[in-house]
């Protein structure tokens, strides 16, 4: 009796040195699949990186969670579902980033930079309704950063909801008076919120100053304060500053030959406008407004067929019913 309960017990410790040696083999190497994800992913080789994380929320997933306690399972979980969107949304999958993002929120992932990269998701797909909250939840978690405000402020402004967007600029100013893009997109609401192009000259002129003392001119500032002025005809000076945003060399990642494309188009130099709107869409095929300008380019030049075919692709990527009958007066001006 005696030699059986030793054998037993004799087991038993077997057993249990056995279950702790591969719970971990599995903590280990779930987590060095997540590390070596990170690792890749700071490398910028995004795809490999997915692979990993995916190793690792496997192992995580449907072994991890049987035989570890929950909470650490959780975090990781959390953590490489949020790493896996950010390669997404580097890779352009937008959709399945926001997927992931969203996967990361359920777990418990609720860090700043989730709202922000998710928002900005939201914003390339043209859900601003969507990036507007993740803004907001931003503000709730970074009350003292000014990138939430004038994010929620662009959200606002894409929604056209103008009024509700100057106290969030304000905020801006107020956490930072030297913020250019506050004083840019307070002189967008003047713009094309309330039509009062004085008032849009006034602060498109202040971050223009700003943007001056700090080095970092863009040429759609100068592109905007030329449109103003052109409202104001005020035609000379406007068309300085088309001259100059043209002087200035576009950013890519900032829609920069696009803002160029259209100085160039107002100061009637077609085929440089042309060359740029299509130099935007091969750096941003899914960016829409192009494809828009360059139809009224070629309507300019009586291409009427040319013309036709780019507001049909600009009529393919948008749902505004507004902007769906503009461009179909156009079209039928045209006899399409």
């Amino acid at each position: 009796m005696k030699k059986k309960v030793i054998i037993i017990i004799s087991i038993a410790i077997l057993l249990f040195f056995a279950f702790k040696g591969f719970q971990i083999y599995v903590g280990d190497k779930t987590e060095a699949l997540y590390n070596e994800g990170y690792e890749k992913l700071v490398n910028k080789e995004y795809a490999a990186a997915i692979d990993d994380f995916n190793s690792s929320l496997y192992l995580a997933e449907n072994i991890g969670s049987k035989i570890f306690p929950e909470e650490p399972v959780r975090k990781l979980r959390s953590w490489a579902y949020a790493q896996k969107a950010w390669c997404y949304k580097q890779l352009n999958e937008y959709e399945t980033a926001i997927e992931d993002f969203n996967k990361a929120e359920e777990i418990g992932f609720n860090k700043p930079d989730l709202y922000k990269n998710r928002g900005y998701v939201y914003d390339v797909l043209w859900d601003y309704e969507a990036s507007l909250q993740d803004y907001k939840k931003l503000i709730e978690l970074e009350p003292d950063s000014t990138f939430g405000y004038w994010k929620a402020a662009g959200s606002l402004m894409q929604l056209e909801k103008y009024d509700e967007s100057l106290p969030y600029l304000d905020k801006v100013i107020e956490l930072d008076p030297e913020n250019v893009m506050s004083y840019f997109y307070i002189g967008h609401v003047n713009l094309y919120g309330y039509e009062d192009y004085i008032k849009a000259e006034e602060f498109y002129s202040r971050a223009i100053e700003i943007s001056k003392a700090q080095n970092k001119e863009y040429n759609y500032y100068y592109y905007f304060r030329g449109k103003a002025k052109k409202e104001l005809n005020k035609l000379e000076e406007a068309n300085i500053d088309f001259k100059k945003a043209i002087s200035i060399a576009p950013l890519e990642f900032d829609a920069g030959y696009y803002f160029r494309g259209l100085s160039y188009y107002n100061l009637e130099d077609y085929k440089a406008a042309i060359s740029d709107f299509e130099k935007e869409i091969e750096i941003n095929p899914n960016y829409k407004y192009p494809y828009n300008s360059l139809g009224d380019t070629f309507k300019e030049l009586k291409q009427n067929e040319k013309a036709a075919e780019y507001y049909n692709k600009y009529l393919s990527l948008i749902e505004d019913e507004e902007e769906i009958t503009e461009v179909k007066e156009k079209l039928k001006e045209m006899g399409y």
